[in-house]
């Protein structure tokens, strides 16, 4: 079986459902290292991973009656409770030209700002930043 590359259109998913027409899409993962340094000896020993973080963002066209709190990805802010409470959602990127492989898998998906332009002349954007828990690849899903 020949080796897909992959790009130039993805779909993404959250909670298992396409929702938006997204036109970029963006996610980094970072591994923080600290060094490790013991007491009476120079130079540091070794480096360990501290911590790990996942994070991105997107566009999307901002299509009427159907923004990311109608669709549930985004929590009402009418309802304070809502904001504090909503759940976390699983976002996939699939590729639809290799069968509809799952590229990457964010468990834990949370946005954490959104903005959106109106100009005259242009289509309206929606860019949204998000967070996760846990990312995994094709190779790991």
């Amino acid at each position: 079986m020949a080796k897909t590359q992959h790009g130039g259109r993805v779909i993404v998913k959250i909670d298992g459902r396409v929702v938006i027409d997204i036109t970029r899409f963006e996610t980094t993962e970072s591994y923080p290292q600290g060094k490790v340094k013991p007491l009476g000896q120079l130079g540091t020993r070794e480096a360990i991973t501290l911590d790990y973080d996942i994070s991105g963002s997107f566009e999307s066209y901002r299509v009427s009656e159907r923004s990311l709190t109608a669709l549930g990805i985004e929590p009402r802010r009418a309802n304070l409770m809502d904001l504090l409470n909503h759940p976390s959602r699983t976002l996939q990127v699939v590729d639809p030209s290799d069968a509809g492989r799952v590229l990457e898998r964010c468990r834990g998906f949370k946005i954490e700002e959104k903005s959106t332009n109106y100009a005259h002349g242009e289509i309206s954007m929606v860019r949204v930043r998000w967070t996760a828990t846990l990312n995994t690849d094709e190779a790991e899903n």
